[in-house]
């Protein structure tokens, strides 16, 4: 018995992936993406603006960071309903 399987249009042998389809003649570019580093940017933008605040500060800050970021999200929910309907 092989140890092939066809899994979504690879077929898998132990830990290597082997594509069924045809190559791209072209290739897209693939930039790095370094997530741990663009977290670690966003921590310590974040550091940056709350280092100097008081605990009360702070907890006022995250609150007004989450009441804005719920309403975007409700303005984009809300559009993207709208826009749905017109299709």
């Amino acid at each position: 018995m092989s140890s092939l399987r066809f899994v979504h249009g690879w077929v898998t042998h132990s830990c290597r992936h082997i594509p069924t389809r045809p190559r791209r003649l072209f290739r897209m570019k693939i930039e790095e993406f370094d997530c741990v580093k663009i977290k670690r940017q966003g921590q310590e933008r974040l550091y940056e603006k709350t280092k100097m605040m008081t605990d009360e500060e702070k907890l006022e800050f995250y609150r007004r960071s989450s009441e804005q970021l719920l309403a975007l999200k409700a303005a984009l929910t809300k559009s993207e309903a709208v826009g749905s309907h017109d299709a």
